[in-house]
């Protein structure tokens, strides 16, 4: 009777430890889609989802747009990361950083909805921003030329990558979107991308910086979920 009991109390802990304890939910089909930044992240461990890189080096958001039904709502992912915009900058046609960023917005409001329309959940990501490039030769042109009240390159790119940067925040609070503030994770208190996180070119993102942004992204998704 009592070797019943015992079983029967065995039985009954082992119920009650399963259902303290239920297994994690299968990880959900995530697709990346963007440039070269997204390209370099490869498929990152993130929580509660199996990532397909299909970053593209070199690409525009017209471009991301031109191949978003085949390569993210033909795939049927539960999710997708959509992050990339700095190339319409570096490229606007006739120096026209101002109506390349608008466009960019245009592009990218265009693939949101095109995955909600899907049923797909959407995830976008800001940009991050450019430092100057490292070198003697670019350290002393810097020089140089802030003493002639000229401003950088870099700069003039990073004004208008912000300027999507907003646009994209405020994206993802007018529809609920999951965000993950990318210009932020990698940005010092005066707002510039850390140096240990920017390659000599002063654009590429080292491995300590995706390490970073995979760090950050796990956290903002295990919030979430």
């Amino acid at each position: 009777m009592l070797r019943g009991c015992l079983g029967v109390l065995a039985i009954a802990m082992s119920l009650m430890a399963t259902a303290q304890d239920p297994d994690p939910p299968p990880a959900r089909g995530a697709i990346l889609i963007g440039a070269s930044y997204a390209e370099g992240w490869r498929s990152p461990s993130l929580p509660g989802l199996q990532v397909v890189n299909k970053g593209r080096t070199g690409e525009e958001t017209g471009q991301l747009l031109a191949r978003f039904d085949k390569d993210v709502i033909s795939e049927r992912p539960d999710v997708v990361i959509i992050w990339g915009h700095i190339n319409d900058i570096f490229r606007a046609p006739n120096g026209d950083m101002a109506a390349a960023a608008q466009k960019a917005m245009r592009n990218l409001e265009e693939m949101v909805g095109s995955a909600q329309r899907a049923g797909i959940r959407v995830i976008v990501a800001t940009e991050v921003t450019l430092r100057e490039p490292r070198g003697l030769s670019n350290w002393v042109a810097s020089i140089i030329g802030r003493m002639l009240g000229k401003v950088s390159y870099q700069t003039r790119v990073n004004v208008h990558v912000r300027e999507v940067n907003e646009f994209l925040r405020d994206l993802a609070g007018r529809e609920q979107l999951t965000l993950l503030d990318f210009e932020r994770a990698l940005s010092d208190e005066s707002g510039e991308r850390r140096s240990e996180f920017a390659r000599d070119d002063g654009s590429h993102i080292t491995e300590n910086g995706y390490e970073a942004l995979t760090a950050y992204a796990s956290a903002q998704l295990a919030a979430r979920r």
